[in-house]
């Protein structure tokens, strides 16, 4: 199967140096919506452009809160801007991991395909996330797709810079490995869940979660904040897309929750919480996969 069938991929021109300051306006250029919107913050540094390091650093309160401070100004450690168009990759599994990113606006999704072209979505990130540590930190390949869900803003680290850095920060260096532990929780969650849960069990899980990360409150319930489509939701929960209409269409019968234009409304969080949380029961371990 072709890893860029129905993909926007734009090759990563943050190798060596930096970015080119060209390419940087173009995309920026052709930009649309939100990405517009994203100020000019950039100082410049010899032929290309980086982050200045000030108290308004896109990473303030964040992982990697002190590559803003002294420890990145005295390395001479600089992050580069990348814009990316919605839908539009940012590495392919497989790819060399030469580049450390961390989200500044927008999301991603972190996703592995099959080769029979189906898709399994481990997770969303948003501003302040890392996004390719695995492959840094173990200097082999990506082991997940990473695509824009929407206009989107990374910064770009060398991977030799990074590592240089969390060297010599014992604070990074234990930050990180606490994400790393989060991290991979996760994932054996997620595989416990597809193992051993039923799909209403599991989604109820899933839409939780999103609520809790990207609800918006509405006079009506809990609006999900991002536009997912139903194989998007497949994706997450590990099924296919026919089960999770036949779900979500289950639910909105019973004025649970509502669909409008790819965006999720929960009118009743509590009730789809009782039922995330009711995994002992034995009427809710996997029967339909």
């Amino acid at each position: 199967m072709d890893k860029h069938a129905g993909y926007q991929h734009r090759p990563d021109q943050s190798a060596g140096t930096g970015i080119s300051p060209v390419r940087l306006d173009t995309d920026r250029a052709h930009g649309s919506g939100k990405m517009d919107a994203v100020p000019l913050r950039w100082g410049r540094t010899g032929s290309h452009r980086s982050y200045p390091s000030t108290d308004h650093h896109p990473f303030t309160g964040t992982l990697l809160s002190t590559l803003a401070t002294e420890e990145m100004h005295q390395h001479g450690i600089r992050a580069v801007p990348k814009i990316m168009p919605a839908k539009s990759v940012l590495f392919f599994k497989g790819d060399s991991a030469t580049h450390l990113y961390v989200v500044v606006s927008g999301r991603v999704k972190v996703s592995a395909p099959s080769d029979d072209g189906k898709e399994i979505t481990f997770a969303i990130l948003g501003p302040g996330e890392l996004v390719g540590e695995m492959g840094v930190l173990e200097h082999t390949d990506h082991t997940a797709t990473v695509t824009a869900m929407e206009p989107t803003e990374v910064a770009v680290f060398n991977r030799q810079d990074f590592l240089s850095l969390v060297s010599q920060s014992p604070a990074l260096a234990l930050k990180l490995m606490g994400l790393l532990c989060d991290r991979l929780r996760r994932a054996n969650e997620m595989t416990e869940d597809i193992s051993f849960l039923s799909l209403p069990v599991r989604l109820a899980k899933k839409l939780v979660a999103l609520t809790e990360t990207w609800g918006q409150e509405t006079p009506h319930g809990t609006r999900i904040g991002l536009q997912l489509c139903q194989q998007e939701l497949a994706n997450m929960v590990g099924t296919s897309r026919e089960s999770i209409n036949k779900q979500l269409s289950l639910w909105h019968s019973e004025g649970l929750v509502t669909q409008d234009r790819g965006y999720l409304t929960i009118h009743r969080v509590e009730e789809l919480a009782l039922l995330a949380g009711s995994v002992c029961h034995p009427t809710h371990r996997a029967r339909d996969l």
